[in-house]
């Protein structure tokens, strides 16, 4: 029987079927063609139809719920095959796709982690151990370059990131263990970080800016040094890293003025 689906194909039609192989395969790729091409409204169709007919739908889905599963255990193996040769394929289609869509729905995705990691503290905390040591190399270059963006762009922050590195080293140097790390805290300061933003800026001196604040322009100076007190004592720590006893001087002074007080460092100069 010749193929019926046009005049001019001479091909032998399939036995039991009006077409021949060739005008099938023509077919399925024109139909494939107009579900991409009609998707929007083959989509809308479908839904008015399923919120028409919520009773078929119930059936229809009950007598085929195992179907796809059995389906798909039969072909497991090769559907993992196939998936993964695709992602291999088109790596960067893929990760430009992620992207595209993560930055759509950020706002969502970020309160869904939020909401999750509230709800299972312990399983959060595991899953990020787990992925820091199995990332540790882009861990640690991703932290890198936040704390480097953090220091170039938020005075506010990096202030608070050298109070605290720089209290805990004097502590953990002086106490020689005896006092764990970070057990100092910025309520020695007395004041809240902007509060010593304020008072260090009302000190500055011609040509000081957050901007020097650096090795080689300006440092944040105990007036007096912390070698005169004893940290191992709470009052006298309290004292020590009070937010009166800070004061921004010149990298070269502060180098001059070593573990004198401000009093002897000024009459010495």
């Amino acid at each position: 029987m010749r193929c019926s689906a046009t005049k001019g194909c001479s091909g032998e039609a399939v036995e039991g079927m009006r077409l021949c192989a060739k005008c099938q395969a023509r077919g399925r790729r024109s139909a494939a063609a107009a579900r991409v091409r009609d998707a929007d409204a083959l989509n809308a169709r479908a839904a008015a139809w399923r919120a028409r007919n919520p009773e078929r739908l119930a059936v229809y889905r009950e007598a085929t719920a195992g179907r796809e599963h059995d389906r798909y255990v039969a072909n497991r193996d090769e559907r993992l095959a196939r998936n993964a040769s695709y992602r291999e394929a088109n790596r960067e289609k893929i990760l430009e796709q992620q992207r595209a869509s993560y930055r759509i729905n950020r706002e969502a995705r970020l309160a869904q982690v939020a909401a999750y990691k509230a709800a299972n503290p312990e399983k959060a905390a595991l899953a990020s151990r787990r992925s820091v040591a199995k990332n540790a190399d882009k861990h640690h270059a991703r932290r890198r370059a936040y704390v480097e963006r953090r220091l170039r762009e938020d005075p506010l922050w990096k202030l608070g990131r050298a109070l605290r590195s720089r209290a805990s080293d004097k502590l953990r140097k002086h106490m020689a263990g005896q006092l764990g790390k970070g057990a100092i805290g910025m309520r020695e300061l007395g004041c809240t970080l902007e509060h010593l933003r304020h008072h260090l800026e009302s000190q500055f001196e011609l040509g000081m800016s957050w901007d020097n604040w650096s090795r080689t322009g300006w440092h944040i100076d105990h007036r007096t040094p912390l070698a005169h007190f004893d940290l191992a004592q709470p009052e006298q720590r309290a004292r020590a890293f009070h937010f009166t006893n800070l004061q921004p001087l010149w990298a070269i002074d502060n180098l001059r003025k070593g573990a004198r007080t401000e009093a002897e460092f000024r009459r010495a100069a």
